[in-house]
């Protein structure tokens, strides 16, 4: 192989190493969809192709891209799952059931109107799984302001529509007199 890739010897290493790889999603993520992932790898790979330094190391490079996509993959799909469940759990999707429900999304509602313009922007944001970099970019702060809003608003949510976290079973630190 020579120093300068044509798009025929990129198109030859991705064909040679489809199999494995799609092998190496199946085992390391199994609940992703290892099709997806490996064509996602290969794209990024003849996309960063040029920037391979050593020629040599072709092999560890794309695994380094796979492990890569396969990350970013659980992670959005761990976003979507909170942002649904999130929705779920306040009954923000609109359908109604009863009356506690209706209770529930007053106070959520009522909670979120409460909250800076900001923080309720960064919420939102996280809700429809937009990660922190995008949220941070799209309202121009800094990564480390976004997760604190997030962090400090769903405390809030969490606060105002479960109440306080205390096991009921928790007894440590209780003095049993019998």
């Amino acid at each position: 192989m020579t120093d300068d890739p044509t798009s025929e010897s990129i198109a030859w290493l991705l064909r040679t190493y489809y199999g494995p790889l799609k092998g190496f999603f199946i085992k390391h993520f199994p609940s992703e969809d290892h099709e997806d992932l490996t064509q996602v790898t290969c794209l990024k790979a003849s996309e960063k192709y040029t920037t391979l330094k050593d020629r040599q190391r072709f092999v560890a490079w794309l695994y380094k891209i796979a492990w890569r996509v396969g990350f970013d993959a659980g992670r959005e799909r761990k976003r979507e799952i909170k942002a649904s469940s999130l929705d779920l759990a306040f009954n923000v999707a609109g359908e109604v059931e009863g009356p506690d429900d209706v209770i529930a999304r007053a106070r959520f509602e009522q909670t979120v109107r409460s909250m800076s313009d900001r923080q309720r922007q960064c919420l939102q944001g996280f809700i429809q799984g937009k990660g922190v970099k995008e949220i941070a970019l799209d309202l121009g702060l800094a990564e480390g302001t976004v997760i604190s809003y997030i962090s400090r608003g769903r405390e809030r949510l969490r606060k105002e529509l479960f109440g306080p976290c205390e096991d009921d079973n928790d007894t440590r630190g209780e003095t049993h007199h019998e």
